[in-house]
């Protein structure tokens, strides 16, 4: 939680450095902007980023709004790195329809952009690469998981991310697309938790009360299944939940048979393939792949011990 804590606080310090940095002249400069450093998703890729890039004599400067809804804070970061003309923007959207223009901006300035954490092409930018996981795969993952585990019956609920994020867009409908083929799984409730655990809780907290009949919680992401699982407890409930990305205390909670699975994905590979598979290439001259993918793979009670180990 501290550690948490002081990227937060750090994400906010960097509102203000932003505009006063230098650059070394020699340097390959990359301006890294995720949708904030709260999730221990993002702080992961983050760290990566920082250590390839370091690895490389890239010159990374990391600028991120304190919380993954504040879209203004960070298309203002992004527009002081355009104005600082920085030689990379890879970004993390937090609202991707809503920052086209920045981003755009960039590009049509000289500054290639990359979008970080999806394998759909934003429309509107003209994104040198795309780099993450296909996010519909995910839901449909758990889909699966889902109706062998309730043996096609039962009553489901959905947390959602952010309304209108393409990155729980997608995962909700892989999700719905494997619901829509059992008539007897139901749906009950699909609501956003904004990507935060504790919002995620009281969340589960109202629905519980409409819905006290709950077989099974799809979490878009492990903080906001956590949040949901504070919830279950509370009122003493063991259902079965699943979340996205493979966070430490995710894989504790799956290991202590307290929470079902997760559908993990790889933000270190993430921000590795930033550095090697752009970064060094554009520095080169040479051709950027336009899409980079990570793979998603499933962390459950008999293999979660080996997760903490890695």
């Amino acid at each position: 939680m501290k550690r948490l804590m002081i990227a937060s606080i750090l994400s906010l310090i960097l509102v203000g450095l932003v505009t006063s940095t230098v650059f070394a002249a020699d340097k390959f400069v990359l301006g890294f902007s995720p949708k904030a450093l709260v999730s221990p998703f993002w702080i992961r890729m983050t760290e990566a980023v920082k250590e390839y890039g370091a690895a490389n004599d890239i010159e990374v400067l990391i600028v991120a709004p304190p919380a993954e809804t504040d879209v203004m804070q960070q298309m203002n970061m992004l527009e002081d790195l355009i104005q600082q003309g920085v030689d990379l923007i890879a970004v993390g959207p937090t609202d991707p329809q809503g920052l086209v223009p920045t981003l755009q901006g960039a590009i049509d300035a000289g500054i290639p952009v990359v979008i970080m954490e999806t394998q759909t092409p934003l429309p509107g930018v003209d994104a040198v690469s795309v780099i993450g996981s296909d996010n519909v795969t995910a839901g449909r993952m758990v889909g699966e998981y889902t109706a062998k585990l309730l043996d096609g019956k039962g009553n489901v609920v959905v947390i959602e991310g952010i309304a209108g994020n393409n990155t729980g867009e997608e995962r909700k409908q892989g999700f719905n697309e494997i619901m829509d083929q059992y008539d007897d799984l139901n749906v009950v409730a699909s609501q956003p938790g904004n990507w935060e655990r504790a919002l995620a809780m009281n969340v589960m907290e109202n629905i519980l009360q409409s819905n006290p009949e709950v077989d099974f919680v799809f979490a878009c992401s492990d903080e906001m299944g956590l949040g949901a699982l504070m919830a279950l407890e509370a009122s003493d409930m063991q259902v079965p939940v699943i979340g996205v990305d493979g966070n430490k205390d995710a894989v504790i909670a799956i290991q202590e048979g307290r929470m079902e699975a997760s559908v993990a994905q790889s933000p270190e590979k993430m921000g590795e393939l930033l550095i090697t598979e752009v970064v060094e290439k554009l520095r080169d001259g040479q051709d950027v792949e336009p899409i980079l993918t990570t793979e998603f793979f499933m962390i459950t009670k008999d293999n979660a011990d080996q997760f903490l180990q890695d």
